[in-house]
């Protein structure tokens, strides 16, 4: 922006930047309601990746805003002197514990808590690297395996995804396997099991194959072809999903296999 003031969190200034200063593309750029100006939302900056540097450093600036504004502001109002009591974020047997409440099973806190802290996407800048345990003890972090692949299976009945699990397997590390170029019997980067995990639990919470690309920072080609392999590995998922899909647009509203609504 040359000598003139500028504030990356103004709308406003950020529209004037990237577009009349820049003078960066406007090609399937949504254009706000309210303003009538091109919207500089998350998916805007997708868009525009690459042509100009300047907008990987918004997007880190922007990252870097989330995790001061979920984790480290109410980190900091806990702090006592150079404690603060960690039952908060665990679910202790504090007045903000919801361990009995939440839906899932799951621990859960009025606050946000230390599971809530993304392990799969690390950062120079990572909330969880505030934690350190007392010597002699480590923080664990007991978790579900794959919970909701394994509810679909069983509310699908998809005969392959049953197998598979009655067989102890790890869905995430075959579709590394299966889909993404990993040789069979070894063990996948992160990166890429991050990618699987993305890709599994994208097509039981349905996220569109754009959606996903947009997750994956991967070509749509490539996501479609992901989505159509999985599809013909499991038929039965698949065609249930869709069945539900059209149920919901009918009547509504969805069942439990109880028939809860």
């Amino acid at each position: 922006a040359g000598e003139q003031d500028f504030n990356p969190r103004s709308s406003q200034q950020l529209n004037w930047l990237l577009f009349e200063h820049l003078g960066l593309p406007m090609s399937g750029v949504r254009i706000s309601k309210k303003s009538g100006l091109p919207s500089v939302d998350k998916e805007t900056l997708y868009l525009l990746k690459g042509k100009h540097e300047a907008i990987s450093w918004l997007s880190k600036l922007r990252s870097i805003d989330k995790s001061l504004k979920t984790y480290g502001n109410r980190i900091k109002k806990q702090l006592n002197g150079n404690r603060f009591n960690v039952r908060y974020w665990i679910g202790g047997a504090d007045k903000e514990d919801e361990s009995r409440g939440a839906a899932s099973g799951r621990l859960s806190s009025t606050l946000q808590n230390i599971p809530r802290v993304d392990p799969d996407n690390r950062r120079e800048y990572e909330p969880a690297d505030i934690f350190i345990p007392e010597p002699g003890y480590v923080f664990l972090v007991p978790d579900y395996s794959q919970m909701e692949l394994r509810v679909a299976a069983i509310l699908s009945m998809d005969t392959q995804m049953i197998e598979d699990f009655a067989s102890d397997y790890d869905a995430h590390t075959a579709l590394c396997w299966n889909y993404l170029g990993v040789p069979v019997g070894t063990t996948p980067s992160k990166e890429v099991r991050v990618w699987a995990k993305t890709i599994n639990f994208a097509k039981i919470f349905g996220s569109t194959p754009a959606g996903l690309a947009r997750q994956l920072d991967m070509p749509i080609e490539e996501v479609v072809t992901l989505l159509r392999k999985d599809q013909r590995k499991y038929p039965g998922y698949w065609k249930w999903r869709e069945k539900q899909v059209h149920k919901v647009w009918r009547l509504g509203y969805t069942e439990t296999l109880f028939g809860t609504i």
